[in-house]
């Protein structure tokens, strides 16, 4: 029986410009987090060439600057069009086998774009190393409905054919691989760091203390906007506190109402900045605001409660203090490393309760312990590097890795 090894992917000695090729399949070309990964892999030494879908509903002018197959326009939980497309996609892979067959490596993010990676390698003739990575576990997968029972024995079968499993929060394989898909094979945890680069701005030494032994607090929300009832919470909050509290909202909608959206922005305490730039606008949206709003209730139960969110490295690394929810994943790493406070439900009521008796020193002094923790904590400075190195070593020849006399036993 293999042996469960969740690795804390450590630091790996830099990898050369003979990297691994790897294809990476992937459900929007233009996410940020596909295009970080695609530049974190490129920058420790992998060609990288990406095929695919996009979504309309981030970036749709964007234009990769890498190799890229694109397969069409999907929708969020569209899964009867998704399938058909799917499908289709099949169908196109089956021309280009000849490119497939030269990846040393396959990569493919969520479910259905590591059935289309499957389908490729089976197509290609060739037994490349696969790896599926998980970032969010999807309802469909992790509830007890019929439909979910059906998904995740697909899925089984996906594991079944995986080398490596890469998943972005511990609490993915303690409650969902290894509890429910009986996942025993190695697992990478690359967590949502923010992603080195030139691009990044630096840290700040310190956070100015808000003037007044009982501030107007800011409180920041960012990203993909997909959580319908924390924008309930927010506005709740912005209400029961008014000019003592202001919501900062930056990102773009991802499943939030956007006709509830505007009636938010009509209160003068919640204000909307628009999209950003991640990560070259990350110190000045978070040097705006007092707390990084780290809830996330849109899979209450399940994926929200194990997910680590992009917002609780964003906001650690300049300086910002979460606010989470108690019993969830966040709460434990906000616990564990001092990032901030958590809370039960009714979380608008526990949080104006919080809010309308801190002191400005006690979110000093929180907001200076953040800042002492090593950026590593907060920043990939070795993560996808050692990932790299992973992939690569998983593309060499078996006989290379395992010896011939393993092979041939």
């Amino acid at each position: 029986m293999a042996e469960l090894c969740l690795e804390d992917v450590t630091p790996a000695p830099a990898i050369g410009a003979a990297g691994p090729r790897v294809l990476f399949f992937v459900h929007n070309v233009a996410e940020s987090t596909v295009r970080k990964r695609v530049l974190a892999f490129r920058q420790h030494g992998a060609e990288v060439a990406t095929a695919g879908f996009r979504r309309l509903t981030t970036d749709p002018d964007f234009e990769p600057d890498w190799p890229h197959t694109e397969f069409g326009v999907t929708r969020d939980r569209a899964f009867v069009r998704r399938a058909t497309q799917l499908a289709t996609a099949v169908a196109s892979l089956f021309f280009k086998r000849r490119e497939i067959a030269e990846a040393e490596a396959i990569y493919a993010r969520n479910l259905d774009m590591a059935l289309l990676a499957v389908a490729a390698s089976g197509l290609s003739g060739r037994r490349a190393p696969f790896v599926y990575e998980v970032l969010d576990v999807h309802r469909m997968l992790a509830s007890d409905k019929p439909l979910s029972f059906i998904g995740r024995a697909v899925e089984r079968l996906v594991l079944k054919r995986a080398d490596l499993l890469v998943v972005s929060s511990p609490a993915f394989v303690d409650r969902y691989f290894t509890a429910r898909q009986k996942w025993l094979g190695r697992t990478v945890l690359l967590e949502n760091k923010v992603r080195d680069t030139p691009l990044r701005p630096p840290r700040p030494i310190r956070r100015p203390t808000p003037p007044g032994a009982r501030p107007k607090w800011t409180i920041g929300w960012f990203g993909a906007l997909r959580d319908q009832t924390s924008l309930e919470l927010l506005t709740r909050l912005a209400d029961r506190l008014g000019d003592q509290v202001e919501i900062y909202i930056r990102g773009y909608l991802a499943g939030v109402s956007p006709e509830a959206f505007e009636a938010a922005q009509r209160r003068p305490n919640v204000v909307f900045g628009g999209p950003y730039r991640n990560p070259e606008d990350l110190a000045e949206i978070y040097g705006r605001v007092h707390f990084a709003w780290a809830v996330d209730l849109f899979d209450g139960g399940l994926n929200s409660d194990w997910l680590l969110s992009n917002r609780l490295y964003e906001g650690g690394l300049y300086g910002v203090p979460a606010l989470g929810a108690a019993g969830t994943e966040v709460s434990r790493k906000v616990a564990d490393l001092g990032l901030g406070w958590s809370f039960p439900a009714p979380y608008d009521e526990a949080v104006a309760a919080f809010l309308a008796t801190l002191h400005a020193d006690v979110w000093a002094a929180k907001a200076r312990h953040i800042l002492s923790l090593p950026e590593s904590a907060f920043v990939d400075l070795g993560d996808t590097r050692a990932l790299v190195q992973t992939v690569r070593e998983l593309a060499r020849p078996r006989e290379i890795r395992f010896g011939a006399a393993e092979v041939l036993s």
